[in-house]
């Protein structure tokens, strides 16, 4: 698969690790489907619904929203619950 500078930088971890964990999953998905490059993506909307995720999917999203906080010190948000205000 080809893949352009940006997207081997974020595959190396340059821009964090939550984005280099989603770009090696498209990855992987592209090999499956002999995909020769990616598509350029500008919004993506994550499905949350307590009842569809599986406890290591509530746990995927817990830690990245814990990553979000250590590293970008806002607040995040689902819905209205509050995963954190402002880490330290």
């Amino acid at each position: 698969m080809r893949l352009i500078d940006y997207e081997e930088a974020t595959l190396a971890g340059k821009f964090g690790e939550p984005r280099r964990q989603a770009l090696a999953r498209q990855v992987e998905i592209g090999h499956f489907f002999d995909a020769p490059d990616l598509v350029e993506v500008a919004q993506a909307h994550i499905v949350a619904d307590i009842e569809a995720l599986s406890e290591a999917g509530v746990e995927y999203l817990e830690e990245l929203a814990a990553y979000l906080c250590r590293r970008q010190r806002n607040r995040i948000n689902f819905g209205r619950t509050r995963l954190c205000i402002g880490a330290s």
